[in-house]
């Protein structure tokens, strides 16, 4: 699920509330919602973990905003490890429009049946949890392309006994109504939804002291937790900030840095060198970057490498294999 092994402070309690609905009844729904930056993706990447190593298979995809008009690109990445074991034992309208729709055959004719998708996404996981429970696991789910979410809310809705529950991530106010009415796929009593709230002053003293060595004294770690309203992704940014000025602000002194996370984030990545910034623009540019397409867009495989390694060094790009992500959706 990637690259990053960050220490997750502040979050017991949520952690907690994982660990009791992957050892619930399923079906069921886990779902964690609040704004950028506050910690949705650390948590959600941590439960995807946890349900590993407890033996729940998992089938997972973090949805961006740059894909989302791809057809089936979250359906395809949920099914990706899967489809060997998956597509053999499904009826032969339901297999050849799966094979379409994961672009695992070369499509001929109309586009496939979005209805003999949603059945074959049912079937799949209907056979796959019979040996073992299954989340399917879903970040920002706001971004999940529509056919995607349409046979996710089909088979979701369709699921009696079987113990299959989704662990999801939304973007937005508590509350609010979520993506393809999936809370229509649960009721009250299968679905959870955990508002994230700001990290209190000693989980971001924790936060800033684990992951920058940043150790600040209280009058300006008060005015860092005032700023940046007990955002973890903000607050981080406004350590780098500080580290790289050397800022030691003292009381009554306000921050010398921007107050903006925007203009924070446009700082970092205006100091990377022009070539990197380059291709940063492309990665940002491109639905599903990868090392190749960025190395074939460079024109040469060696500085794109370079500029890879100093993207990732500076915090802006992660590897995960061959594919590319931003460390973070605001980036």
């Amino acid at each position: 699920m990637g690259a990053r092994e960050e220490l997750l402070v502040g979050r017991h309690a949520e952690l907690a509330q994982i660990a009791g609905f992957l050892s619930a009844e399923l079906p069921a729904a886990l779902v964690l919602e609040g704004d950028a930056g506050i910690g949705k993706t650390r948590i959600w990447e941590e439960g995807v973990r946890t349900a590993s190593a407890a033996g729940v298979r998992v089938l997972a995809t973090r949805a961006a905003g740059s894909e989302v008009q791809l057809s089936f690109a979250g359906l395809g990445d949920l099914l990706h490890a899967v489809v060997g074991e998956a597509l053999p034992g499904l009826p032969a309208p339901q297999r050849r429009s799966l094979e379409a729709a994961l672009l695992l055959e070369e499509a001929e004719g109309p586009p496939p049946d979005a209805r003999a998708v949603a059945l074959a996404f049912l079937a799949v996981l209907r056979r796959l949890s019979e040996t073992a429970p299954l989340v399917v696991a879903v970040d920002d789910l706001q971004w999940l392309d529509s056919p995607s979410g349409r046979a996710l809310r089909f088979a979701l809705r369709r699921l009696e006994t079987e113990p299959v529950g989704l662990l999801g991530t939304v973007r937005g106010s508590p509350g609010a109504a979520l993506p393809f009415e999936l809370e229509r796929a649960f009721g009250d009593d299968r679905l959870l939804r955990i508002p994230l709230g700001p990290l209190s002053l000693g989980a971001l003293h924790e936060l800033l002291r684990a992951r920058l060595g940043l150790n600040l004294p209280r009058p300006a770690l008060v005015r860092v937790v005032e700023v940046c309203q007990g955002n973890p992704f903000f607050a981080l940014e406004l350590g780098r900030e500080l580290q790289r000025r050397g800022a030691r602000p003292t009381p009554g002194e306000p921050l010398p840095i921007p107050k903006n996370l925007r203009q924070l984030v446009l700082e970092r990545i205006g100091r990377l060198p022009a070539r990197t910034r380059m291709l940063v623009l492309c990665a940002a540019a491109l639905a599903q970057p990868t090392v190749e397409v960025l190395e074939a867009a460079s024109g040469d495989a060696v500085k794109a490498e370079a500029d890879l390694d100093r993207a990732a060094r500076a915090g802006v790009l992660e590897l995960d294999g061959e594919r590319v992500r931003f460390t973070h959706p605001l980036l």
